[in-house]
């Protein structure tokens, strides 16, 4: 991640927070180590994991934010993510995924999210 993602992932998570109380957000702060990948860290797996309770069902929002700058793109890593594990094993009617640019798209694409989910803000 770089300082320009990390500095609009710590915008994004204040407004979130400030904003969403009845919701859960999670960074995953993937570092590619092997000591870290034996803990479980899943390579490719997007920044932000959102979740939402509604009638007993767990809707969840795989998150990855990306810059405005035109080299700003998901990695192989993440590309295969999504296609071996997310895509056969996790999309579902209660999931969403979504790449945003910049902290504007990514405001945007979450609270759209939130109005499908129905819970609205906090």
């Amino acid at each position: 991640m770089t300082r320009v993602e990390a500095a609009i992932q710590r915008a994004l998570v204040d407004w979130f927070n400030k904003t969403y109380k009845d919701y859960m957000l999670t960074a995953t702060l993937n570092e590619n180590s092997r000591h870290n990948i034996e803990m479980g860290v899943v390579v490719g797996i997007t920044d932000l994991l959102i979740f939402a309770r509604k009638d007993d069902i767990l809707h969840m929002f795989f998150h990855e934010l990306k810059t405005k700058n035109k080299n700003s793109r998901i990695s192989p890593s993440q590309v295969d993510w999504h296609k071996k594990i997310y895509i056969p094993k996790l999309q579902a009617s209660n999931t969403h995924y979504a790449v945003s640019k910049g902290l504007s798209e990514a405001k945007k694409e979450i609270t759209e999210w939130t109005t499908s989910v129905r819970l609205g803000a906090g």
